[in-house]
C-alpha cells in the first residue's frame, strides 16, 4: 500500500493509514505525491518493453506474458496487466 502524504496531510492521518494497512495484512510504504508514485512509475517499463519486444515480432503476446508469468514469476503477464487496467489508464 502506498501512502501519500499530500502537502497539507496531517502526520497522525499518515500513521493512522499504515497502521490500517497492516492491521489489512499489507506492508505500506510513505510516497512522495509524484505522477505513477512508486509502483506504477517502475512498472511503466514492464509494459513499454513488452510492446517493444511484440513490435519486433520476436514472439506472440501470449507468449511473452506466459514466460514473464512461469519464467519469472511475476503474477501477471504485460498483456494480461493492460486488459486489466485498461489501454487509457497504461497512456
Amino acid at each position: 500500500v502506498e501512502v501519500i502524504q499530500g502537502l497539507k496531510t496531517d502526520a497522525k492521518h499518515v500513521e493512522t493509514m499504515m497502521q490500517l494497512s497492516h492491521a489489512f495484512g499489507h506492508r505500506a510504504v510513505v510516497a512522495k505525491d509524484t505522477p505513477g508514485f512508486i509502483v506504477n512509475h517502475a512498472g511503466r517499463g514492464y509494459g513499454t518493453e513488452a510492446l517493444k519486444i511484440l513490435n519486433e515480432s520476436v514472439t506472440t503476446f501470449s507468449e511473452i506474458d506466459r514466460i514473464l508469468r512461469e519464467g519469472v514469476g511475476f503474477k501477471m503477464g504485460p498483456f494480461e496487466l493492460l486488459d486489466l487496467t485498461g489501454l487509457d489508464v497504461s497512456h
